[in-house]
């Protein structure tokens, strides 16, 4: 019977409301005083699996957390050694922090007791586990207290062998070394040890089976009676029948030792006396002197003669004289003139003026230069003139071989004189220049001589001016051509133009493609000059039947219209909503997934190279599970188990990688590692890469996955044990070749519900929020792995964030962030004005009725505003806002 399989049976009889996972962390100090407070974090969830949010006492008004805290003797005492009660505690995504011993001060000496913390959250079940302080021995706390003295007997009344000497102290406290070491020879579990490895594993109490119930289950499961075996060799039956010498490795233990062998041989020759030269040969009568026959072998000149042939050697005979020496004068048949180097050879050639020497076979003469051997086509000639980008002189205009400005064809008329009588009677110093000063052409120093823009002033001035860069065009805005245009919606292969055929507007209408098709509107953008429409912000309630609305995910697909992806909590299922209209005011298309195994954790929508949706998310039993949709609204679609190795998939972030295929992070929460899984195809069906990616203690959480400028995936998220914001940046394409790992914030309790995406400069954009003081922060990295010169920019500080935060970019490029306002529960929208937030941010409050911004995901709409999906958290619907412009303000315009 394996642990793993006793692991799962308990775990399936005991399901409680609130799941505690608690970590004491003993802080490693070197050199300190023994601390009188220690720190305390834990992790709770409801009973469907999500982490508890009450981070204030409005954010929760119907329920508040009291945590007792107890240090006991052993893990079956009664009565408890010391307690401690915090009230009203605060849990922010599941987590909570308590200064341990901050109210009731624990002695040092009580840590000579105690081995065991107990902990109750509210009316729950109490939670024990072994405590194992290893930074230093706090019972050492006494010597604080301690009066010096020398070569004392007793100090303070404790005889000097009671005291630890600093040689003792690698056997006394317990390192992980230590740890490792002692688990892997330590055999069986005695009872101690089996609870605490149960309590620590997350298992809880449950009623004990009784004797009758044990034996029941071992005989279901083949279980056979016998006595305990003890451990020792010699107690095992049916041991297989061994010699001695197995045992002993002793020469003395052997069998059947020849006779003359008795005594180790030690006098086997020693009765031989042999001549000379003689050697010792085994004959039928034993060992015998005898001659050696070998002395004076010679061998036979064809025997030599065959070893070097085989061995591939060469007769000196047959090398020739070069072979040795390697000089000129060595090679055979030289040619005479080479004969002295060749230093005189055409001396005494007396050529004609352009004439060369030419070598006839046996001497040089002298030739007229004709190129003899070379007569070239027209056609060979056309062909390099064609491939080395010369220009034909018919080709040419005049003015390239006169460079006269009469010869330039189309001169403006007013130019046909050169306007040699614009400036003519100007008499200007030297330096200046002829300025047209609105009504004439007049003198003017040349103001811009000496100025030198440098690089960055130039990218600001076309960043500001709203200039594009070329490789962010597509072919579309060189060409004008309707062929270039990406994602053409079918109908719309011939150009459209039987369309609109049948359809009869009045004057000033348009046609407008509605519900039911395309039908005459009336021209609302129909703008008269100088003026602007104000509009509303268009909120639809969009899915009401149950529980739904979190963790929505948002994009727009091919057809131009929005998508998004969210939990069914009531059915435990993925939904779809498709759109079919830009706003999603009327017609919205709904599809329930996978019901019964989706599990209360992020959903990740990606639209693929196909056009169409692919969807991460965590399965209700553990697993990472994807959908690829074969249509815009997912009516047909297949779901794949990608990783079913564990508890795995939480937190999960999708993208498609520059090969078309699936790449995604998620969390493995049973090892608390960062993991990735790329696609071998577009449905992840079969021969997916899954790596680890950072295993350095708790780690993983919060993912959000990106494809970088230069192809490769990088991953935001939130590392616990440091509690900082991280980055991996892939190596490879499928990140099995491993990540280069960055902490990019390490200020504080940071680096919680990561957004990545980016810039039109090919620089990692990071939102996130701080969990401890709660603000939105950006990172902008200036290398692709973000591993320096990263800024960081606190964006919005006088608000209490407690959700999800996400990110688009505007059409000039700039961050728009969506996130929840706790504080006064209400959806908001940051707008920047600049690549990284670094200045002016305008934050929009967006929806503040019924708790609204849960789980929030923005993009923009085919229009370039920004569209919101969300949750009204009070009654748990989902919510899209479609904003009128890009900051979200209804009825705003500009002047």
């Amino acid at each position: 019977m394996t642990l793993a399989g006793l692991h799962s049976t308990l775990r399936r009889s005991s399901i409680l409301p609130i799941i505690g996972v608690l970590c004491l962390v003993f802080p490693l100090v070197a050199n300190a005083a023994v601390p009188t407070e220690l720190h305390y974090q834990g992790y709770l969830e409801n009973a469907v699996g999500e982490p508890i949010n009450c981070g204030d006492l409005q954010a929760c008004p119907e329920i508040s957390f009291t945590v007792t805290m107890r240090l006991y003797a052993d893990i079956e005492s009664e009565e408890a050694l010391w307690t401690e009660t915090h009230e009203n505690v605060l849990v922010n995504e599941g987590i909570f922090h308590i200064e341990f011993a901050s109210i009731n001060t624990i002695e040092a000496d009580l840590w000579d007791q105690a081995s065991v913390l107990g902990v109750t959250v509210n009316e729950l079940p109490e939670h024990r586990s072994p405590i194992s302080p290893t930074g230093f021995a706090l019972h050492s706390g006494r010597a604080d207290q301690t009066p010096s003295a020398t070569d004392a007997l007793a100090l303070n009344d404790v005889p000097m062998q009671d005291y630890v000497i600093d040689t003792e102290l690698a056997d006394l406290c317990v390192t992980e070394t230590n740890l490792e070491e002692a688990l892997t020879v330590v055999d069986f579990f005695d009872l101690l040890e089996l609870s605490s490895f149960m309590l620590s594993s997350d298992y809880s109490a449950g009623a004990h089976l009784d004797e009758a119930e044990i034996l029941s289950w071992l005989d279901l499961h083949t279980f056979v009676p016998g006595e305990h075996f003890s451990g020792n060799y010699e107690d095992l039956a049916g041991k297989p029948a061994l010699s001695i010498v197995s045992g002993t490795s002793s020469m003395a233990d052997l069998l059947d030792l020849p006779e003359g062998l008795l005594d180790g041989d030690d006098d086997s020759f020693a009765a031989l006396l042999c001549e000379d030269g003689n050697l010792l040969k085994a004959s039928d009568e034993g060992w015998v002197c005898a001659a050696d026959n070998n002395v004076d072998e010679t061998l036979s000149e064809e025997t030599v003669d065959a070893y070097t042939e085989n061995e591939g050697y060469a007769y000196s005979i047959d090398l020739a004289p070069i072979s040795t020496s390697g000089l000129l004068v060595e090679l055979t048949g030289l040619p005479d003139g080479l004969v002295d180097g060749d230093d005189n050879t055409l001396v005494q050639l007396g050529c004609s003026d352009g004439h060369i020497p030419v070598w006839h076979g046996a001497a040089w003469s002298c030739h007229e230069d004709i190129n003899v051997d070379l007569q070239r086509s027209e056609e060979e000639v056309d062909t390099i003139v064609s491939d080395n980008g010369y220009a034909f002189v018919a080709d040419l205009a005049p003015i390239v071989h006169s460079g006269d400005f009469a010869t330039l064809a189309n001169i403006p008329s007013g130019l046909n004189d050169s306007d040699d009588n614009g400036i003519e009677t100007l008499d200007c110093l030297v330096g200046q220049m002829a300025r047209w000063n609105g009504t004439a052409w007049a003198c003017s120093d040349d103001i811009d001589v000496d100025e030198q823009l440098d690089e960055s002033t130039v990218d600001s001035y076309a960043e500001n001016n709203g200039y594009a860069i070329n490789d962010t065009l597509s072919s579309a805005s060189f060409t004008g051509i309707f062929t270039e245009l990406i994602n053409r919606p079918a109908g719309l292969e011939d150009g459209d133009q039987d369309t609109l055929v049948d359809i009869g507007c009045t004057t000033g209408q348009i046609a407008k493609y509605g519900f039911g098709g395309w039908e005459c509107g009336d021209d609302e953008d129909a703008l008269s000059p100088g003026t602007q429409l104000p509009r509303q912000n268009i909120r639809t309630i969009l899915d009401t039947v149950g529980t739904v609305g979190r963790f929505t995910s948002i994009s727009i697909g091919s057809d131009l219209l929005p998508v998004m992806s969210y939990l069914d909590l009531t059915n435990a299922a993925l939904r779809i909503a498709k759109c079919t209209v830009p706003d999603c005011s009327q017609g919205t298309v709904f599809q329930s997934i996978d019901a019964g195994n989706v599990g209360a954790s992020n959903t990740s929508l990606a639209i693929g190279p196909d056009g169409f949706p692919g969807v991460a998310y965590y399965g209700s039993g553990g697993g990472l599970r994807y959908l690829k949709c074969s249509t815009h609204d997912c009516s047909e679609a297949a779901v794949a188990v990608v990783d079913g190795s564990g508890n795995v998939g939480k937190n999960a972030s999708l993208a498609f990688g520059t090969d078309g295929l699936p790449v995604i992070s998620y969390l493995d929460v049973t090892d608390g590692d960062l993991r990735t899984a790329h696609c071998a195809d577009t449905s992840c069906t079969a021969g997916t890469t899954v790596s680890i990616l950072d295993s350095a203690g708790v780690t993983g959480w919060y993912t959000s996955i990106a494809i970088g400028a230069d192809g490769l995936p990088i991953i935001a998220y939130h590392g616990f044990v440091d509690n900082d914001l991280k980055v991996a940046k892939c190596l490879s394409k499928d990140c099995s070749t491993g990540a280069t790992i960055t902490s990019v914030d390490a200020v504080g309790f940071t680096g919680a519900n990561t957004s990545i995406s980016i810039t039109n400069g090919g620089e990692p954009l990071i939102a996130y929020r701080t969990i401890a003081t709660r603000d939105i922060k950006v990172a902008r990295c200036t290398l692709p792995d973000c591993s320096s010169g990263t800024a960081i920019v606190t964006v919005v500080d006088d608000v209490d964030s407690s959700s999800e935060t996400s990110i688009t970019f505007d059409a000039q490029g700039y961050p728009v962030i969506s996130f929840y306002d706790s504080t006064n529960k209400a959806l908001r929208l940051i707008h920047c004005s600049d690549r990284g937030c670094a200045n002016a941010v305008n934050v929009a409050t967006v929806d503040s009725e019924l708790n609204a911004g849960w789980y929030a995901s923005v993009t923009l709409g085919a229009d370039g505003n920004p569209i919101i999906a969300y949750q009204h958290r009070d009654s748990e619907d989902l919510v899209v806002m479609h904003c009128a412009n890009a900051f979200c303000i209804s009825n705003w315009s500009r002047r």
